[in-house]
């Protein structure tokens, strides 16, 4: 992965090339010498940039996003942190503040990592877990569309730089 600058001669038998990227993970870097495989390779490992909730970086899915509204059959909302290249950013513990205009939110799993807001259930916290996503359900007994959304406290503090989710 990346893009290799030419290697320029620097002295004493060293060369120099740039690698950069756009793309999380691991690159293996090797080199030729006058057209002869170099012994050593090294890795060099890319990490995604900062959060971005641009409609180019975090994500906001439903799945099942019709069902009855008969109090029981949900739909799972999930969002996904990505950085403003689409990588992944695998990162617990990071909050994202989902509320619908329409419905009862509920944990994906029940556990300690999802805490009410208010009195109703139309607006709920939840941390990332390691994959760096987080859910929630909504299930109604009315019937019609939720307008739902996610704010991701960014800087994970749950008070300042709170961002939207626009996907």
């Amino acid at each position: 992965i990346g893009d290799v600058s030419l290697a320029s001669y620097t002295g004493n038998g060293r060369y120099e090339a740039r690698l950069r990227s756009n793309v999380a993970g691991q690159a293996i870097v090797s080199a030729q010498l006058n057209g002869t495989m170099v012994a050593d390779t090294a890795g060099v490992v890319f990490v995604p940039a900062d959060i971005d909730t641009s409609p180019a970086g975090s994500e906001i899915i439903v799945n099942n996003a019709i069902r009855p509204a008969d109090g029981t059959t949900f739909a799972t909302v999930i969002v996904s942190l990505r950085d403003r290249y689409g990588n992944r950013i695998r990162r617990a513990g990071v909050d994202i503040r989902f509320t619908a205009t329409l419905g009862e939110m509920f944990p994906f799993t029940y556990n300690n990592a999802a805490r009410f807001t208010s009195q109703n259930t139309n607006t709920f916290v939840v941390a990332t877990d390691s994959t760096g996503r987080a859910f929630v359900n909504i299930r109604s007994l009315i019937a019609g569309p939720s307008e739902i959304t996610a704010v991701v406290d960014h800087d994970v503090n749950a008070a300042t730089n709170l961002v939207p989710v626009v996907n």
